[in-house]
């Protein structure tokens, strides 16, 4: 049996999060250059189409997953780098 002690899992999940955010930018990246524009430009631009266009609207909802996944991130990744978590 392997035993991890807090600081060991704590570091663990701290690189998991690192590499999600990367993930995460990539992917938002992709999309502003896909774009040429950001998520809330591209957002208006998505709402305010007369005609509804599939593809636009799969990006937008992948995208928005994204910022949110990356906003979710972030937070954890500070709450770790100030001390703001417990190990159950």
């Amino acid at each position: 049996m392997t035993t991890l002690n807090s600081e060991i899992a704590k570091n663990y999940f701290y690189a998991d999060i690192l590499y999600q955010i990367h993930l995460a930018e990539d992917k938002i990246s992709y999309f502003s250059a896909k774009y040429k524009s950001s998520f809330d430009e591209f957002k208006i631009r998505v709402k305010s189409t007369s005609t509804e266009e599939f593809s636009l609207w799969d990006d937008y909802m992948e995208w928005k997953a994204f910022q949110n996944n990356y906003t979710m991130l972030i937070n954890q990744k500070n709450d770790i780098e100030n001390g703001n978590y417990k190990v159950a």
